[in-house]
């Protein structure tokens, strides 16, 4: 999807559910069903961008979040899901409270929890399989 494209298919009956063209400026990287809502849709892409789209509400995102470069990955938290964890190239792995997220469509830096800088881009985020009172995670480059 080099266009920036966005397009949601439906997996029972193969009808596209939702398109919004020029979702990113640039190449998407990742996208993603919200774990308790199939009307939400997450996006991230070159364009430093992760956004939240409700498919019954085609046209602006319902917010847009930034990180310094762009985004490569977005996975709910494995111990809360209010908690969305981005990673990208400039190092960051950032931790989002969905609530406010969602709840401010300009997104900006007050409704991140944290960030922590890993040193290399962030492909993919892992959790460790130990018990939720030594909760770890990993950014993977």
């Amino acid at each position: 999807m080099d266009s920036g494209d966005l397009h949601v298919v439906d997996r029972a009956t193969n009808e596209v559910k939702f398109t919004q063209e020029k979702a990113h400026e640039y190449q998407m990287w990742f996208t993603m069903l919200d774990s308790s809502d199939d009307n939400i849709v997450y996006t991230a892409a070159d364009d430093t961008r992760f956004k939240g789209w409700d498919v019954r509400a085609p046209g602006a995102p319902i917010f847009s979040c930034q990180h310094d470069y762009g985004v490569c990955c977005i996975k709910p938290w494995a111990y809360s899901d209010q908690t969305l964890l981005t990673g990208g190239y400039d190092s960051a792995l950032k931790f989002w409270d969905k609530r406010k997220v969602m709840r401010d469509p300009a997104a900006t830096g007050k409704d991140l929890l944290f960030t922590k800088l890993i040193g290399k881009s962030v492909w993919d985020v892992k959790f460790s399989e130990e018990s939720k009172s030594n909760r770890r995670v990993m950014g993977l480059s």
